[in-house]
């Protein structure tokens, strides 16, 4: 059961939206990737000429500025209509600036066909069943989304080593008032998957991961439930990262994600 009263963004006017404190960052005080991007699909799927049939199956963000804690404004666009597809943008402004360019391509489903992919879900998470809740130190620092906005459970040591999955759920909407959808709400937790997947805290200096893009691919629509993020980051001494992921339910996997990091050692580290 999600928390009403509170959400990461309330609604100004049709393409306008002030952040929470859940929308923050852990890098400082700007908007997390993941909230934006989660926000821009929301509000593409709530207009007029996306209530078609077609089903977003690629979500593509680059952010280009870090965003401050202010409210946003979403400019949107259609790049490309087809006959099945769709190619639509977002800009995402706050202080009259672009900070982050949101994209989607849709596609109208066609019925008669069959699933070829094998449909190996994972056990939804049981705090009595292997599975640590709350999540641990390294996850309870951050605030933000994974503070207080999204529920994490992690492997207990004795299960699983490492830090390679984790499952989530959120605890609150993304905006006010409104029910939040499955493929904003994977958008959102796929931008935590560096934070999930990332090398042991024990071999790396403390180091900040800031995502320079972040590109989510679906293969059947997503829920608003737990969702699992299982994957892996390799971090370059050149100071960028790539981190590969998939997202899966208990039904089986649901999406593949990919995102570039940019590393920044701690300040004090």
């Amino acid at each position: 059961m999600r928390d009403k009263s509170a959400a990461l963004y309330r609604v100004l006017d049709d393409r306008s939206y002030e952040p929470s404190d859940l929308a923050r960052s852990p890098w400082g005080m700007t908007q997390a990737g993941g909230s934006l991007a989660g926000l821009a699909v929301w509000h593409l799927e709530g207009l007029d000429c996306w209530e078609d049939g077609r089903r977003i199956v690629r979500v593509s963000a680059e952010f280009l500025r870090p965003t401050p804690m202010v409210p946003v404004e979403l400019r949107t666009s259609v790049i490309h209509q087809g006959r099945r597809t769709r190619l639509g943008q977002v800009e995402v402004v706050a202080a009259d600036v672009i900070c982050a360019r949101v994209t989607t391509l849709a596609i109208a489903e066609r019925a008669g066909l069959a699933d070829c992919a094998s449909h190996h879900g994972g056990a939804v998470p049981d705090v009595g069943g292997g599975w640590s809740e709350p999540a641990p130190s390294r996850l309870d620092v951050y605030g933000g989304l994974f503070g207080d906005g999204i529920e994490v459970r992690i492997p207990k040591p004795e299960v699983m080593a490492g830090w390679g999955t984790a499952w989530m759920r959120p605890r609150h909407e993304l905006v006010e008032g409104s029910e939040m959808s499955g493929t904003a709400f994977a958008v959102a937790v796929a931008d935590l998957a560096n934070g999930v997947v990332g090398p042991e805290a024990s071999s790396t200096p403390v180091v900040a991961y800031q995502n320079a893009d972040l590109v989510v691919s679906f293969l059947r629509p997503p829920s608003v439930e737990w969702i699992q993020v299982d994957g892996g980051s390799t971090w370059s001494a050149a100071g960028f990262s790539i981190t590969d992921a998939t997202l899966r339910t208990g039904a089986g996997p649901i999406a593949r994600v990919s995102h570039r990091c940019v590393l920044m050692q701690m300040t004090g580290s």
